[in-house]
């Protein structure tokens, strides 16, 4: 499988298979440096996550291993940036006006969780509208209420040249930091 040319991009750590539920984000930015002009959100710590090929998925005899998890080779061709940490809930608070976290354990400084991926998808469309970019995601109603859906003005996410939520395989080749399951 091959993953084109990415984006700006929000990531979420799901805790739910329905992927409603997110523990935190990551913010992502594309390498090039034509895009990288834009980054003008000082709150964000990136790290370049280069191009490559890894094994996506996890062995069978891992515990909890699940059909949908079958290895196979995935190749990510162009480099990205990702925030260094999860999305803190003072940094979704200032962009999104209200915080969604029940746990405030570490503060603002925790990672902003009970967010669905539709309160995602709106703070990608928030941070890319600070940065004057163009939204990837078509979003109605506000708060916990928001519905959002991949924008139709772009051939592809990564055509987007605002943030996105990465897919799962820019997510996990990001997680594993060139490790393999197993």
């Amino acid at each position: 499988m091959q993953i084109g040319q990415g984006t700006r991009l929000i990531s979420c750590t799901a805790v739910a298979a329905t992927f409603l539920l997110f523990v935190g984000c990551s913010l992502i930015v594309e390498s090039d440096p034509e895009c990288l002009r834009h980054r003008d959100l000082h709150m964000y710590e990136l790290v370049t996550i280069p191009a490559g090929t890894f094994t996506m998925g996890s062995p069978s005899s891992e515990p909890g291993w699940n059909s949908d998890e079958t290895q196979h080779s995935v190749t990510l061709t162009h480099p990205f940036e990702m925030q260094a940490t999860e999305v803190t809930q003072a940094q979704f608070a200032a962009v999104m006006g209200y915080q969604p976290s029940e746990s405030w354990s570490c503060g603002g400084n925790g990672p902003v969780e009970h967010v669905s991926w539709h309160e995602a998808a709106a703070y990608c469309n928030a941070v890319s509208a600070a940065e004057g970019l163009d939204a990837c995601y078509t979003c109605s109603g506000s708060g916990s209420g928001v519905t959002c859906a991949q924008s139709t003005s772009f051939t592809t996410p990564y055509d987007c040249p605002g943030y996105r939520l990465p897919t799962e395989a820019e997510w996990e080749y990001a997680a594993r930091a060139d490790t393999v399951a197993g």
